[in-house]
């Protein structure tokens, strides 16, 4: 057979070409010096050197993590270590302070060292690593403590709240679910939905038929409702077995409808389970993770359905609408529970509840990603993905990025949600919650693009403190106070007024809180302009305190109360990943080392009532206590209505800051409320200033020349009272000491024991210097201004005046603020109250310690040395398990990373075998190469001359 010309020209061409590529690996080859430079070179090794790679990089990015946490952990460490030296130094001075006689220059040089002590504790607070606060948590950038008093920012308002109160009445047989309204009028009734559906899944009626008034409403109360389902002998008893079953009553129509509703909670590993509509056929769902199961159930296309996550990690199956009845579960590590006591029902109502939403973004659709002219809307908040992604940090690649942006996005622009990203493969969901109890189904959650799934609405919400209000407003706190201890102050809004010419609305906010001293104060600004440039100052808090609102609806009621506090880092931890799905965490909060506040919150506190009690009442309390000391309190009912009707003669003993036992007997109201007492603690009494209070008139007509009765001195009783005065001998008394007609008064009212007390007085002149003391009362007088005063022989009727005196909170000092629940009391009863003790407050205790020693007061001083001395040892005792904590991470920190550097030179090691190259065989071969290339090109030449040659012949 004859081979043509082109065919061996076109393979003397092609082996020319293979020579020079062989060439050029080879060259490539040493160049690099590595064996295998693409997937080509190698297809059998090329994964596992990949392989190595990748596992190089996530090794060098762990050792790294580590790395900055152990230089972290060495900083705090130093700062803690720091600290505790500085209370070293001042236990050196309140060992001193806490006995002996100084003099004015001691005080003051101690004093002045304290505060320097002060001062660097939160410099030290204030300390960073790499340009970060090591103590504040994951706000990083923020620095966690302040010399001043500096307020949380934003405020949020919570509504003028449900007014329902809920309690557990039991007649000595059954237990029954009770709602008292919790204010008073003619018109404080509560309405009962006619279709409630709670109690369906276990025999029992909670509709508005089996709903009885045990009290109406009157000046003095609101009305109390009981529901009488039979069959309830504890609050542990069930009341629903089913999701979505409901209890809906009414208040008023300015806080709305409160809904509660039963829900099912799952704790997923994997399972399966399978859900029974009534109505309909069970459908079943098959999950890996939390996750999965979220999303499946908010993308199944039932509109009853809504899943989130609780605070504990597991799945919370709401009804949007319609009963649900998990009826069976199985799967390693699943369970389900769907049950709810009277119990619950009883603190839902009480506590509130957050509502909850869903949104999943999937990363295996086909629509993914979310293109940026699309958009997800949360309540109020409607924003495109461009939008999100230019005023986040991203990466945006994948389901989890944009999950996370999303939940980045809303809450550094609400501080109406708070929300959290979940992750399972290519789901991805964020879950927004309410950052207040309630607002049920009134933020909608959505958005165009087909690679996200909503649940549709923030569900389950009820709300303890508010109703359901379309875009709330929110206060914001700016600057500093010039307060040295912690306080919280309490807000609400008085009133909502329009503000022509330009329409905007006057809030009239008042404020209450407690001062250093211990002192109760009030005042009242008025926000006339939304945004910062309104901003009022609040002078009595400090010059350079001020509060400013948005421009959101507010609503006259709502209330809202803020921390002025030193310490402003958030509660959450720093972790470090150090390894595939494992990380640790290296950060402490500051309230951990410096401790949080001195003053207690007494607010819902309630005690325990012993076994042997009969009646079904109990004791609350309310108010702010400084707890020197752990106390232990016990409260027992030494008369029930025998005494006064109507009254309970109750006496609390304790033990005092001095080990002394002591004990006070005040008779109170069981109607509950704000029929409350004051048990002084620290024998510092309420002292209400009664100067120039006018008691009401509630008899007889008034005419201009007639008189009023006027009060002077201060209340220093125990417990809340009414003095009524009546005019029991008419007169006419004028500004002089002439022509004056005697005016008797009689003066009826029941002090802290019970006793009643019915004085008779005659006044001969008008005025304060006439004033006369009401016996019994501690030195509380009144006098008669000028006028016309008649008896009952007047035919416009008898004068009759009164005086109430209400205790609270905040017109306390320092100490116990107590009230009986509305319940039935018997004699034997008793409560006892234990107090933590706590002395985690070093900031507050050296600031009181501080002032002590200024006042130059030496047995003060003394009081607060000691108790300096309490807190310093706890506090240098956490301080050192803190430093001890710190090493312990650092030993694991090391010894990761000694473990990381053995997997880098393993891999580093296995790339050398696989890559390695050999220098001299690759030098023979490239020298092989081009003999072969110029050998052939050679032949290629004389080939080609005998052919023309050929063809010439």
């Amino acid at each position: 057979m004859r081979v043509g010309n082109n065919t061996i020209y076109r393979t003397a061409y092609n082996g020319i070409i293979q020579l020079q590529l062989e060439q050029q690996r080879l060259g490539n080859e040493m160049n690099t010096g590595n064996r295998v430079n693409a997937p080509s070179d190698d297809s059998f090794y090329a994964p596992t050197i990949l392989n190595s790679r990748y596992a190089l990089k996530q090794v060098s990015q762990y050792r790294t993590n580590l790395e900055a946490a152990q230089t972290w952990l060495k900083a705090s460490e130093n700062s803690i270590t720091s600290m505790e030296t500085r209370l070293t130094r001042a236990r050196v001075l309140a060992e001193q302070f806490s006995t002996g006689t100084y003099n004015s220059d001691q005080y003051m040089a101690a004093s002045s060292e304290i505060s320097q002590i002060i001062n660097d504790l939160i410099v030290l607070a204030n300390s960073q690593s790499n340009g970060s606060y090591i103590f504040g948590g994951t706000k990083s950038n923020i620095p966690p403590a302040n010399y001043n008093l500096v307020a949380a920012d934003p405020i949020n308002l919570t509504g003028p709240g449900h007014r329902t109160a809920s309690e557990l009445y039991s007649d000595g047989t059954n237990v029954f679910l009770r709602l008292t309204r919790t204010q008073s009028g003619l018109g404080a009734n509560i309405q009962i939905a006619a279709g409630n559906t709670l109690g369906s899944s276990q025999g029992l009626d909670f509709s508005r038929a089996n709903w009885t008034v045990i009290s109406a409403a009157n000046q003095g109360q609101g009305q109390i409702i009981q529901n009488n389902s039979p069959g309830l002998t504890s609050g542990a008893d069930l009341v629903s077995s089913q999701a979505g079953e409901s209890f809906s009553w009414l208040s008023d129509t300015e806080t709305g409808w409160q809904t509660f509703r039963t829900w099912a909670t799952v704790t997923a590993g994997a399972g399966e389970i399978t859900i029974d509509d009534p109505a309909g056929t069970p459908v079943s769902y098959n999950y890996t993770d939390a996750a999965d199961l979220l999303t499946q159930l908010n993308s199944s296309g039932d509109s009853r359905l809504s899943a989130v996550l609780d605070s504990n990690g597991d799945v919370r199956i709401l009804s949007s609408g319609g009963l649900l009845n998990i009826v069976d579960i199985a799967g390693a590590g699943a369970n389900l529970n769907q049950d709810f006591s009277l119990d619950d029902v009883n603190n839902y109502i009480n506590d509130g509840i957050k509502a909850s939403g869903t949104l999943t973004v999937n990363g295996a659709s086909p629509a993914f990603p979310p293109k940026d002219d699309e958009y997800v809307r949360i309540g109020d908040i409607q924003v495109t993905w461009s939008v999100i992604k230019a005023q986040t940090a991203g990466p945006y690649n994948t389901a989890a990025d944009y999950a996370q942006g999303l939940a980045d996005y809303i809450n550094s622009h609400s501080g109406q949600y708070q929300c959290s990203v979940i992750s399972s493969g290519s789901l991805s969901t964020v879950q927004i919650d309410a950052q207040v109890a309630g607002g049920a189904g009134n933020a909608v959650i959505d958005s165009n693009s087909y690679a996200c799934v909503s649940s549709g609405a923030l569900y389950g919400g009820l709300d303890p403190s508010g109703g359901d209000i379309t875009d709330p407003g929110t206060l914001h706190g700016y600057g500093y106070s010039n307060l040295n201890i912690t306080s919280t102050v309490k807000g609400q809004v008085l009133s909502i007024r329009p503000n022509p010419p330009d329409k905007l609305e006057n809030v009239l906010i008042a404020l209450d809180w407690i001062d250093d001293q211990g002192q109760a104060r009030h005042t009242e600004l008025n926000l006339r302009n939304d945004g910062e440039a309104g901003r009022v100052n609040v002078p009595e808090l400090g010059p350079d305190f001020y509060l400013y609102r948005d421009g959101y609806n507010f609503e006259v009621g709502a209330t809202f109360e803020f921390n002025l506090s030193h310490l402003q880092n958030n509660q959450e931890d720093l972790n470090v990943n150090y390894s595939a799905n494992t990380e640790m965490r290296y950060n402490w909060n500051l309230n951990q080392i410096l401790g949080e506040a001195m003053r207690l919150d007494l607010r819902g506190m309630e005690t325990v009532a012993r076994n042997s009690n009969t009646g079904n009442g109990m004791v609350t309390l309310s108010g702010y206590y400084e707890p020197y000391y752990g106390n232990s309190i016990a409260f027992d009912i030494i008369d029930s209505q025998n005494t006064v009707p109507g009254k309970v003669l109750v006496r609390a003993s304790w033990t005092d800051k001095d080990g002394v036992n002591q004990s006070r007997t005040v008779a109170l109201d069981s109607k509950g409320g704000g029929y409350g007492a004051f048990l002084p603690m620290l024998d510092t009494w309420a002292g209400i200033d009664m100067n120039g209070a006018q008691p009401a008139r509630t008899g007889g007509t008034v005419s201009p020349d007639s008189g009023q009765i006027v009060m002077q001195g201060s209340y220093s009783g125990l417990a809340s009272t009414v003095i009524n005065y009546t005019v029991s001998a008419a007169g006419q008394l004028n500004s002089g000491n002439a022509d004056n007609e005697p005016v008797g008064v009689t003066v009826d009212w029941i002090d802290d024991q019970g006793v009643r007390h019915q004085d008779e007085f005659t006044f001969e002149c008008a005025g304060e210097d006439f004033a006369q003391e009401i016996p019994g009362s501690g030195g509380l007088k009144f006098y008669l201004s000028a006028g016309v005063y008649n008896d009952s022989s007047a035919a416009g009727g008898q004068d009759v005046f009164q005086q109430k005196i209400t205790l609270s909170p905040e017109n306390t000092f320092d100490g116990f603020f107590f009230n009986l629940t509305p319940g039935a009391y018997e004699a034997g009863d008793s409560f006892n109250l234990e107090l933590p003790l706590n002395q985690q407050y070093i900031i507050d205790i050296l600031e009181k310690w501080r002032l002590a020693l200024d006042s130059e007061d030496m047995e003060e001083a003394q009081r607060w040395s000691q108790r300096a001395l309490e807190a310093i040892a706890a506090a240098q005792a956490n301080m050192l398990d803190c430093a001890a904590d710190s090493g312990s991470r650092q030993n694991r920190i090391s010894a990761r990373i000694n473990m990381l550097d053995s997997q880098m030179v393993f891999n580093t090691e296995t790339l050398i075998a696989l890559q390695e190259t050999d220098m001299t065989r690759n030098t023979l071969n490239i020298q092989n190469l081009l003999n072969v290339y110029n050998n052939t090109l050679k032949v290629t030449g004389e080939l080609s001359e005998l052919f023309i040659l050929d063809y010439l012949s």
